[in-house]
């Protein structure tokens, strides 16, 4: 099981991206990737314990990115956090993106 959430961003724009426990300690091993509108992977990031980040992806159209949020192993879960920044240009959520999704199992 994941979380899959969209936004669109301007053509060249470096985006942030980061995912963290929200209870702080957990079984969650953050893991997230970021695919272009054609389903290519764009960039990921995973660690552990509690704070991911994907820093300066560019993206390379305007358009609608996918990400995809989970948990590394697929033995933990938790709740989570997302924020996005765009650290130039435009981006906002295509959906909206509340900043707490819960459970996350699986990859």
């Amino acid at each position: 099981m994941f979380g899959t959430y969209t936004f669109s961003a301007k053509a060249q724009s470096p985006v942030r991206v980061r995912m963290r426990s929200a209870t702080g300690f957990s079984a969650l091993y953050p893991h997230m990737r970021l695919y272009s509108p054609g389903g290519a992977l764009l960039c990921q990031a995973s660690g552990y314990p509690g704070t991911v980040e994907i820093d300066r992806c560019v993206v390379p159209a305007d358009a609608t990115y996918t990400l995809i949020a989970t948990n590394y192993n697929g033995a933990g879960q938790g709740d989570y956090m997302l924020s996005l920044l765009c650290l130039a240009g435009d981006c906002g959520p295509a959906m909206p993106m509340a900043t707490n999704y819960v459970p996350v199992v699986g990859r």
